[in-house]
Order: C-alpha cells, then structure tokens, then sequence
C-alpha cells in the first residue's frame, strides 16, 4: 500500500461487509494506515513472518505488531479487495486498486502473491 491519496474519501475499507475476524484486521489496517499517516510515511508493506513496516524518509520501520501470518494476509485481500479485483488477482495473482479509510485517507494497493501468499 503507498501514499494517501486524498483525505477521507470513503466510509468503508474495501466493498465487502466487515465481521468476526475481518472487525479486528479493519481496525488493524486502520491503525497501521493512522501510523502511516502520523509519521508522514509513504508506503506500507505487509508480508508473512514480518511484522507491518512502514517507508519513513526512505527508511523501513518496523511498526509494534507481531508477525503477520498467511491467514491474516488471505483474510484482508478478501476484506479489502473489491470483487472485480479479487477475480483478477486470483487469475494473475496480482491485482492493483485503491481503498478509502473513512477520516484517514485513500490508498493505492499493490496486492500479489509472494512465494504462495498474500503480501500487499
């Protein structure tokens, strides 16, 4: 995921209802984003085994989460991916659209699949 885009631009993440486990990784991601945001970064990259690392003046900084795992990652595509992309990504395995976080910001989101998971 990379810059902002614009400034609260939507009231949801993704197209897709959010319950159970997706809850906790919405406001997980909006958490991250806020960290993003709040240290006037540019990217921020999820992958498995790493915990969420922003790009801050070039520079790659670890947030205070644990590691990421496949599950986590598969669930927020499928949270956040809107349905024309999910279908794209599944056949090439990589799929590049945009999500707005209410009072946050819009993001553009590079999501491909890394040696068999999910990484953004």
């Amino acid at each position: 995921m990379s810059e902002p885009t614009s400034t609260g631009a939507s009231q949801s993440i993704g197209d897709k209802p959010i319950s159970g486990q997706g809850q906790q990784l919405s406001a997980q991601l909006r958490s991250w984003l806020a960290s993003l945001i709040e240290r006037d970064g540019s990217d921020l990259h999820l992958k498995v085994g790493r915990a969420p690392t922003i790009r801050v003046s070039g520079d790659l900084v670890s947030l205070d989460h644990p590691a990421l795992k496949a599950e986590d990652l598969s669930a927020l595509a499928e949270q956040i991916m809107p349905q024309r992309y999910l279908k794209e990504f599944q056949q090439t395995r990589e799929a590049d659209f945009a999500i707005g976080v209410s009072g946050i910001g819009r993001f553009r989101v590079n999501a491909y699949q890394q040696r068999g998971t999910v990484a953004f």
